[in-house]
This record gives C-alpha cells, structure tokens and sequence, in this order.
C-alpha cells in the first residue's frame, strides 16, 4: 500500500513536470493567448464536460423543461451538450483518458 502511494505520487510529480501549453484566443485581448496546464487536470477538465453533458441530456428528456425554455433555448443547450460531448471525443481519442 505504501508502495502504491509512493508510486502514485512520482506519477503526481512527473505529470506537474510535464506541463502542457493550451492556445486559446482572448476576446477581451484580441489575441491569442497561452495558459500551462498538466495533463491529470485536462482529464478531469474532460470528465467535468462529459459529466455536464449527460446532465444537460437528463434536463433536455424533461419534456415541461422544453415547455418552460422554448425552442431556442432547447436548441442551446443541445448545441452546448454536443459541444461537450465533441471535446471529450477528442480528447478520449487522441490521448486515451
């Protein structure tokens, strides 16, 4: 058990080591900008927008809620899950989290 924390941790210290830089246009700047991040944030950044995107699906079935918000509404939330759902996909591919 000690050993898996100790292992654990060298993985922990390695992944802050190993930063990985995010390119991201500012609007508030007018132009493009560059944050570091280490890759054991990014997954659970990925996790958070699957997580929201299946909350999003379990509001959307709620037939009252179309009622309450309406049609363009709905629309948004729909293209906000599927943007969620689009990244994670991404991201699952291409680095296998």
């Amino acid at each position: 058990m000690v050993m898996d924390s100790v292992e654990i941790l060298e993985d922990v210290i390695e992944d802050e080591l190993r930063r990985v830089a995010i390119r991201y246009y500012s609007v508030t700047h007018s132009q493009e900008e560059t944050i570091t991040s280490c890759e054991g944030d990014l997954i659970v950044i990925c996790n958070v927008l699957a997580d929201y995107a299946n909350l999003l699906d379990e509001f959307l079935n709620d037939e009252k809620e179309w009622e309450r918000l309406g049609f363009c509404a709905v629309m948004q939330y729909e293209r906000m899950r599927d943007r969620c759902r689009k990244n994670n996909r991404r991201a699952v591919g291409e680095n296998r989290l």
